[in-house]
């Protein structure tokens, strides 16, 4: 901590104090932590002070995996027990010393759907595996008994460094879906159906099943070698340590599968558009993306036996609808247009992904590219 955060810290210190006679009425926003005589309430300037110290003592997860800003908020709250029990340097010595801990290990997951033709499959950095792997060390007591009735199979997990378990499940998560963007190139038959219960009135009632996302791998025992091994490779290197292709290919693909799993017609269509942008555009110094966009798909791709011309018009129309929803509150709600935009979006999605191939190019000209100018001039 600097001067500045150690001289809030004590102001808060020198501020609160135990009172078993603690209201739940105030004029503000307050925090009471505990019970009894042991009890503290943290309101008005000391409230302030909290989120103050709680804004800057946090650190992104993503970035530097933590601490949040809930384990910060805790460990302050903490330290102004000590300092009431054992003084003021005391309480600051031990916040000190919990802000340095250094990063644990901590294992994220969640469960998938799908079958996989082997266990464990490495997707990006991330691992699915169809029975609870040995280095899990689970236990037999209560608590690991809870936690193997409620996980169901096949789990997808990831090891991340993180200082408690807010910024773990973050970092964690983020590295999952990112994975899961992969796997869904792999599989061009991926369910993104949503179980849904319905009873139209006069008819019988139904229900269709299926979940969101459900993959079938059906060839690959390693993606290594499989048509999408350079977003694998991709997904498997830090955000830092990718080139400019990696991340804008890896960047369409987390937005395409956004744009699959929502029911929202208007989120699909903004989400499909920013993939189509990620891989497209090069820069914030092209004007009028919606004709760029239309502009390159146009004279490569159809869909519903439209001409280039019929495929300009249509793509600058969603893309204005796009900008209609997103900044100024349109609705969309031409959902069979975006289903037909998917199947666009995924056909660019896919072109970014063979850019980064080892096998991508010709007898003199072979590997993946690095750029946008490369993946835009290299055919």
């Amino acid at each position: 901590m600097d001067d500045m955060a150690k001289a809030t810290l004590v102001e808060l210190y020198d501020s609160v104090e135990y009172s078993d006679e603690l209201s739940l009425n105030s004029e503000g926003p307050f925090v009471i932590s505990g019970f009894g005589e042991s009890a503290i309430k943290i309101e008005g300037d000391n409230f302030a002070r909290l989120q103050s110290l709680t804004n800057l003592l946090s650190a992104p997860a993503l970035l530097e995996g933590g601490p949040s800003k809930i384990a910060v908020d805790d460990a302050i709250i903490r330290s102004c027990r000590i300092a009431l029990e054992q003084g003021n340097g005391a309480g600051v010595l031990w916040l000190d010393e919990w802000l340095g801990r250094p990063l644990e290990d901590w294992t994220i997951g969640r469960s998938i759907r799908g079958h996989f033709p082997v266990s464990p499959l490495q997707v990006g950095r991330s691992e699915i595996h169809t029975s609870l792997p040995e280095s899990f060390n689970l236990t037999e007591d209560s608590a690991q008994r809870m936690l193997l009735s409620t996980v169901h199979l096949p789990i997808i997990f990831t090891i991340v460094g993180a200082k408690d378990a807010d910024a773990a499940i973050r970092r964690g998560l983020d590295i999952i879906e990112e994975s899961l963007s992969v796997l869904a190139l792999m599989d061009q038959h991926a369910s993104h159906r949503h179980a849904v219960a319905y009873f139209p009135i006069g008819h019988r009632a139904g229900f269709r099943t299926g979940s969101d996302e459900n993959f079938t791998i059906r060839f690959a025992s390693t993606l290594d070698d499989s048509p999408i091994e350079g977003l694998h490779k991709a997904a498997a290197t830090t955000a830092n340590a990718r080139s400019d292709w990696q991340g804008r290919a890896l960047s369409a693909a987390r937005w395409y599968r956004k744009a699959s799993n929502t029911i929202w017609p208007a989120e699909s269509l903004s989400a499909s558009m920013t993939a189509l942008e990620s891989v497209i555009i090069k820069d914030f110094t092209t004007r009028h993306k919606g004709t760029a966009i239309a502009d390159f798909i146009s004279p490569k791709l159809s869909v519903a036996g439209m001409d280039a011309g019929s495929m300009h018009s249509w793509i600058k129309g969603l893309y204005q609808r796009r900008n209609e929803a997103v900044h100024n509150g349109v609705d969309y709600l031409e959902d069979i247009e975006v289903e037909k935009l998917l199947a666009v979006v995924d056909r660019v999605t896919r072109w970014a992904s063979d850019h980064l191939n080892q096998s991508h190019g010709h007898s003199s000209r072979r590997g993946p590219c690095q750029t946008f100018d490369e993946a835009h001039t290299w055919k």
